[in-house]
């Protein structure tokens, strides 16, 4: 009996380490709508906590941490060069907190720390294209 529960308990054990060793990140669209679901599991190399990464195009971008404190990155890869891109960040109430214009970025760099705690949306316009991230500030 004892070697049988040993048995199970091992058993639970090792099926909880896949389900623990994944990571979600949700996309929403600018009413709120979750769009899409990226799963990220243990040994993705792409993968690093509290980030999003995301795809649009050839155009691959990183935006990390989110949550975050405060400072807050957004790399990009695979613009072209001469692009210009504008950034800007939006808090609840629809208020433009920070508003960027850029060209040929590689990383970019948003200071959240002196805007109070809750969720904002980051809007980024490059060439036609338009995305938006949640952003969540602690």
């Amino acid at each position: 009996m004892n070697r049988t529960l040993l048995v199970l308990f091992y058993m639970f054990i090792l099926c909880s380490f896949p389900a623990m060793a994944q990571k979600y990140t949700y996309d929403y669209d600018a009413a709120g709508n979750r769009t899409k679901v990226l799963l990220y599991k243990s040994g993705d190399a792409s993968a690093s906590k509290d980030s999003i990464i995301d795809k649009v195009g050839g155009v691959e971008f990183r935006l990390y941490p989110n949550p975050t404190k405060g400072q807050l990155i957004l790399e990009t890869s695979g613009i072209k060069s001469g692009t210009k891109m504008v950034c800007s960040i939006w808090n609840e109430s629809g208020q433009i907190v920070t508003q960027q214009t850029i060209e040929n970025p590689n990383a970019i760099r948003f200071d959240l720390s002196n805007q109070p705690n809750g969720f904002y949306i980051l809007r980024l316009q490059y060439g036609e294209k338009q995305k938006t991230w949640n952003v969540l500030k602690q």
